[in-house]
C-alpha cells in the first residue's frame, strides 16, 4: 500500500512546514550524518552525526535546538566543532533528497505484483516433480 493511499495532505498538520531556515538546518544535518558514516576517526563520526542528528530538529516545537549553544549542549559536542562541522556542512553538496526531483509512484508497480509463497511453493513441487 503506497502512502499516499492511506494519507491525505490534509491530515498532515501545519506545523509540519519547515521554514527556509530549517530545510537548510536539514539538508546540514543529512550532509553530516551521511559523511559520518564514511569517516574513520570514531570519535569524530559521533560527532558529525549527534550534530547532524540535532540539525535536523533545529527550531522544532519545544525539542529542537534554537541556538548554536544549546546545539552543543543537546549534541555533547563543543561549541567550536560544532561551528566547524556546519560550516563544513554547509560547503558540502547537501545529500538530502528535493522533493521537486522525487518521482512519483506509479500506480501500476505494486508490492504485491509478486507471486505469492504458496504459488513459488507449487511451481517448486511441480518443478522438482518432473
Amino acid at each position: 500500500m503506497r502512502a499516499k493511499e492511506f494519507i491525505k495532505e490534509a491530515d498532515i498538520p501545519q506545523n509540519f512546514d519547515l521554514t527556509p531556515e530549517q530545510r537548510k538546518a536539514a539538508q546540514m544535518g543529512w550532509t553530516l550524518k551521511d559523511r559520518a558514516a564514511k569517516v574513520n576517526d570514531d570519535r569524530l563520526s559521533v560527532a558529525m552525526a549527534r550534530v547532524g542528528d540535532e540539525l535536523t530538529d533545529w527550531k522544532k516545537g519545544a525539542y529542537g535546538a534554537k541556538t548554536l549553544e544549546e546545539l552543543a549542549k543537546k549534541s555533547m559536542v563543543p561549541l567550536e566543532l560544532v561551528k566547524k562541522l556546519i560550516k563544513f556542512a554547509s560547503e558540502q553538496k547537501s545529500t538530502m533528497p528535493d522533493k521537486s526531483t522525487v518521482q512519483p509512484d506509479k500506480d501500476d508497480d505494486s508490492e504485491f505484483a509478486a507471486p505469492s509463497d504458496r504459488d513459488v511453493a507449487r511451481d517448486a513441487k511441480d518443478f522438482a516433480r518432473g
